[in-house]
């Protein structure tokens, strides 16, 4: 499960730098998770990457709970797992919204990282 998300971020990421289109105001459908929403379910999916990875580096396995971390972010944002591959089809196919919203998924990871070194 774990590659699928990698996978998925991986492709989206590529095609969004592959892709330099000039759309603006963008409307995100209904069905469709909101980008104020995205941003901070991105990055609660960095921070269980991270954490995974730091845990397969101490143990060089595989971490068994790494789905359960998955679908707490799920559970937390109350979205499920289709619905998440879905925005992803959607924010890549619209690159200038897509990298907007990673924008500030990096300034919430920064956020949080300067609030925890505190």
């Amino acid at each position: 499960m774990k590659r699928n998300y990698y996978l998925i971020a991986v492709v989206a990421l590529l095609f969004f730098l592959s892709c330099r289109g000039g759309e603006d105001n963008v409307i995100v459908p209904s069905g469709i998770i909101p980008p104020d929403t995205l941003v901070f379910v991105l990055a609660d999916f960095h921070l269980v990457e991270a954490a995974v990875l730091e845990k397969q580096l101490q143990k060089a396995s595989p971490d068994p709970y790494a789905n359960y971390y998955y679908q707490a972010i799920f559970d937390k944002y109350k979205i499920s797992r289709k619905r998440f591959n879905e925005a992803m089809v959607f924010y890549s196919s619209h690159p200038k919204l897509y990298r907007e919203t990673y924008d500030k998924v990096l300034e919430e990871l920064s956020r949080m990282q300067t609030e925890s070194m505190q």
